[in-house]
């Protein structure tokens, strides 16, 4: 519904923003109340620490991300954010529909696994692999494939 509206999936800031009302820039705010009704499509069942370790915000953990006096905890990480569609889209932010969207780090400490969302819905479960890069993918311009867009 989103990208229906905005013609772009919800991209995060790749540094989020503290501003009178809190830290904006997550895609959490950006889909809720509008999208989703409950912020708790947020966090995963098997993230034991109920979203308080922000894997998207590394460095910044355990945060507490605070906006408009609500709490925004998050057991995802977004791999979708203005610096990435900056560099691999070449500021087109039209995904390839196999394109990875966020993971769950929270499935790598229980199962061994990082859970892997794709734009086209599909879910995969991704052995960690020591120094592969996980990224999202974009169409060029036309919607035609590049070779130079694939995962790493």
């Amino acid at each position: 519904m989103y990208e229906q509206d905005w013609g772009t999936v919800p991209i995060e800031l790749s540094a989020p923003v503290q501003t009178p009302e809190g830290i904006w820039g997550v895609v959490a705010q950006k889909l809720y109340p509008t999208y989703v009704k409950s912020k708790s499509v947020f966090l995963c069942p098997s993230d034991p620490t109920g979203g308080r370790l922000a894997p998207n915000l590394p460095g910044r953990s355990p945060i507490l991300v605070v906006w408009r006096g609500e709490k925004w905890p998050n057991s995802y990480t977004f791999l979708v954010n203005d610096f990435v569609v900056k560099l691999f889209g070449k500021g087109n932010p039209r995904l390839k529909s196999q394109s990875p969207l966020f993971i769950c780090a929270a499935h790598r400490r229980f199962l061994g696994v990082i859970l892997i969302a794709r734009y086209d819905g599909s879910i995969l479960l991704h052995p960690p692999v020591v120094g592969k890069l996980i990224r999202a993918e974009f169409e060029v311009e036309g919607g035609k494939k590049s070779e130079e867009d694939e995962t790493l």
